[in-house]
């Protein structure tokens, strides 16, 4: 519940992405009994010519509800301006109860290394804002999904090691949670290799084979269901839209922009990962610490060779560190959990910590989709925002930062930007590309922590009420921050 609340307060109630307005589109259409196709580009042809959203169809079926409830009340009376707000703000808060989710996932693991250990609920409650992958509980995208199907993964084969669950029952759980990844990433069923070497690592001989049924079982069940929804919308089983966007040349140089380049870096927008460097992380025992880190090096290894070879990273202007946002959660378990151990460890990780909620505030005050107008308008090319520091977000996110915090006197200004837009994005009429000024000067991407401030303030919530919301969540963090520190 506390971690429900804490994401709820820095979580948007407004899509401000064009992916997320796509996403919205497709639940439209499928609520409605059609086809989940799409009203704006980018998009990939379907069989009958038709945009068709190339993203893995589980994330469609999630905002449903998004769909379904606004609907219910614009029948009861309410305008389609209430309709709107009603799908994005719910579109949000589905994100967030998913962050919410992960949170306790990480507790659980947390429990299953050290048992009864003070510090594990204020870790959890840390690992919100420890890592970039904050930024994606303030919306509905996949990886919030993917990292919590990841860390279930962990907790069962966690719990077959330590004989806590039998080798088929744990086989079958992970066997669905790899499905279920799937069905949000396509490119996730890499993963699933890894996870089978884990799953026969710590099952014993004789059951090693009905494990592998068990684990391949839903798998399958996955396979045939995504094959009839490509069949529909592409013509073929194996088709999902992501044609042309394959491996590139020379992929080690993503492999290493991917963990050290100025613009995607994940030791830049993950200080806490940098905690990976610690010793006590790779000497503590036990068959559950064994398992949960040889899980991690697996997976993040093989995320880091694919999503550095992929032309997402090497060939377009995609935003880095979400390819490993997934893999955060589970990286900074191994990480906290090795605190108890060692006093040094302890007090830099801290540190380390402090380092990357700062750039988590940074990120939230002003996302990438803001830093990609600001490139645009200064004319910065992909090979400079990726390489170059002075055009890395790294230089630019305080400086967006404090163009965003220069605004908050002009708030009315951006109160009627939002009601028009409003009106713009419950029609078709928004369709076309975005123009980056006018992002610029927008309230879509003014993105305020929790810009349903705005939305506060044209519903007539008092100010004072407003702002009292970054005060509780400062001194949420305060909190937890001493909570962890102190368990010990």
């Amino acid at each position: 519940m506390a971690a429900a609340i804490l994401t709820s307060l820095t979580s948007y109630g407004e899509v401000s992405t064009i992916d997320g307005l796509m996403m919205l589109d497709t639940a439209r259409h499928l609520a409605g009994g059609g086809m989940p196709i799409v009203e704006r580009t980018p998009g990939e042809p379907g069989r009958d010519g038709r945009l068709y959203l190339k993203s893995a169809p589980a994330s469609t079926v999630l905002l449903l509800p998004a769909v379904w409830i606004p609907s219910a009340a614009v029948a009861l009376g309410a305008g389609e301006r209430a309709r709107t707000l009603g799908e994005e703000f719910l579109a949000s808060q589905i994100g967030a109860c998913a962050r919410a989710l992960v949170v306790a996932l990480v507790f659980l693991l947390l429990e299953r290394l050290s048992p009864g250990r003070r510090a594990n609920i204020g870790l959890a409650l840390l690992s919100l804002v420890a890592t970039y992958d904050f930024q994606y509980g303030r919306s509905y995208y996949p990886e919030t999904i993917v990292a919590a199907a990841i860390l279930g993964c962990t907790i069962a084969l966690v719990d077959v090691a330590t004989g806590g669950r039998r080798p088929e029952g744990g086989a079958l759980v992970i066997g669905a949670l790899c499905a279920i990844s799937v069905a949000f990433r396509w490119e996730t069923a890499a993963f699933a290799p890894i996870v089978a070497f884990m799953l026969l690592r710590v099952a014993d001989r004789p059951e090693r084979r009905r494990s592998l049924v068990a684990f391949a079982l839903p798998l399958l069940l996955a396979a045939i269901v995504l094959g009839l929804v490509n069949a529909a919308r592409f013509g073929a089983p194996w088709r999902t839209g992501y044609e042309g966007e394959s491996i590139v040349r020379a992929p080690w140089i993503g492999w290493i922009g991917l963990v050290v380049s100025p613009g995607f870096g994940l030791v830049w927008y993950a200080p806490a990962m940098l905690g990976l460097l610690f010793p006590p992380v790779w000497t503590a025992g036990g068959a559950a610490n064994r398992t949960t880190r040889s899980t991690l090096v697996g997976l993040l290894s093989t995320a880091i060779l694919l999503y550095g070879s992929w032309h997402a990273w090497n060939g377009g202007l995609a935003w880095g560190p979400r390819f490993l946002a997934a893999l955060m959660p589970l990286a900074l378990v191994v990480v906290f959990d090795s605190w108890h151990a060692d006093a040094g460890a302890r007090r830099a990780g801290i540190a380390l910590v402090a380092a990357s909620v700062v750039m988590n505030v940074l990120l939230l005050v002003a996302p990438f989709e803001r830093f990609w107008a600001y490139a645009r308008v200064n004319g910065w090319n992909d090979e400079q925002i990726r390489w170059s520091i002075g055009a890395s977000p790294l230089v630019n996110q305080p400086r967006m930062t404090w163009q965003v915090a220069s605004n908050l006197g002009d708030l009315d200004r951006f109160s009627r930007r939002a009601a028009e837009r409003l009106g713009v994005r419950a029609t078709s009429a928004r369709s076309g590309p975005e123009d980056p000024a006018e992002i610029l000067r927008s309230s879509v991407l003014l993105n305020l922590p929790a810009l349903w401030w705005l939305k506060a303030r044209l519903a007539g919530v008092p100010g004072w009420i407003c702002w009292s919301i970054p005060v509780a969540g400062a001194l949420a963090a305060a909190w937890t921050i001493r909570l962890a520190y102190r368990g010990w």
